[in-house]
């Protein structure tokens, strides 16, 4: 059966290639699509397409150069994404306030010392960050949360932009009508006062640009995290407009790109239509193993075949050793 097959993408591989290899693999007839993303950002693709009905990033290198808050989550810039540092140095010096938010303190966002100018060669380098919260792990979501019912407390909502382009606003409030921010900051792990720096910069500007990357998105509760982002940009009106706007930072150089062209376990019914008019066969329309479940396939020798293009599996793969037995 071809749904004995898997087959892995990395973000290692071009658009052209992808393409060609999901056509094949769905010419074969299985949807049996595992890739990287399923380790990185799909939580990021449910929560924003289910909230902003786009799944991807909606940022450019112009916005960052004029937001006025840029706040980094779950994400080591410095360590994973060193070329993101030239862009933050910049919109540094255009006056954007940076905040970071992760329980691991970044050595880059601390003092950055770009090697592409003498400045950064010879002086001390930039201090990136204004504000730096060091806050329990996964304790992003009681963090957002607690912003969320500060800025309606405070009446620092967009109401305009909040009737014009949301639904379900009044539902979103009745959850907030019991919180208790002192509660929330606990589970955080931040003090008030540290809280009280971060609702000063968020209440007062509207150019808010939020960053992410795994520190987000693999936990359990991963979706709803980036979900409670996406509901503090739209208090703030912080969507549509320039320097305000979701930044999942991806980690592999083309994740996004792979999954433009077709490089997913679960095409959607447009996808396939799309498939069948220009390619003249009809696409299997089960969905395919997720990454986790390619795994279990394997290891239950559900699976006879393993298909790889670009990447290291067993590297990349949460759980080595299982994943080892399962590709023996």
């Amino acid at each position: 059966s071809p749904d004995e097959a898997i087959f892995y993408t990395s973000g290692r591989s071009s658009n052209e290639a992808a393409f060609l290899y999901q056509l094949f693999i769905r010419a074969f007839g299985t949807n049996n699509l595992p890739d990287c993303s399923n380790m990185c950002h799909e939580s990021s693709g449910v929560a924003l397409t289910e909230t902003l009905g786009l799944g991807k990033g909606s940022v450019t290198l112009d916005d960052f150069e004029k937001a006025e808050v840029i706040v980094i989550m779950g994400q080591n810039p410095g360590t994973n994404h060193p070329r993101m540092l030239t862009t933050l140095e910049k919109a540094k010096k255009n006056g954007a306030k940076i905040v970071a938010i992760n329980p691991l303190l970044e050595t880059g966002l601390l003092g950055f010392k770009n090697p592409q100018t003498m400045e950064g060669l010879f002086g001390k380098g930039t201090t990136l960050t204004d504000l730096y919260l060091q806050i329990r792990i996964n304790g992003d979501l009681a963090l957002l949360k607690a912003a969320c019912k500060k800025l309606i407390d405070l009446k620092a909502i967009d109401f305009e932009f909040i009737k014009n382009n949301t639904e379900a606003f009044d539902d979103f409030l009745k959850q907030f009508e019991t919180v208790d921010i002192g509660s929330l900051l606990e589970d955080a792990g931040i003090s008030l006062a540290q809280f009280e720096e971060l609702m000063n910069l968020l209440a007062t500007n509207s150019k808010i640009i939020v960053c992410w990357a795994m520190g987000l998105t693999q936990h359990k509760n991963s979706v709803a995290t980036i979900q409670e982002v996406v509901n503090l940009l739209l208090l703030r009106g912080s969507i549509g407009i320039e320097g305000a706007v979701t930044c999942p930072v991806r980690g592999h150089s083309n994740v996004q790109g792979d999954r433009t062209v077709g490089i997913m376990h679960k095409p959607s019914a447009a996808f396939n239509e799309a498939i069948k008019k220009n390619f003249g066969f009809t696409p299997p329309q089960q969905h395919g193993y997720d990454l986790v479940e390619a795994i279990e396939a394997m290891y239950e020798n559900k699976a006879k075949v393993f298909f790889a293009l670009g990447g290291n599996f067993l590297s990349a793969s949460p759980d080595t050793e299982y994943t080892a037995q399962a590709m023996k």
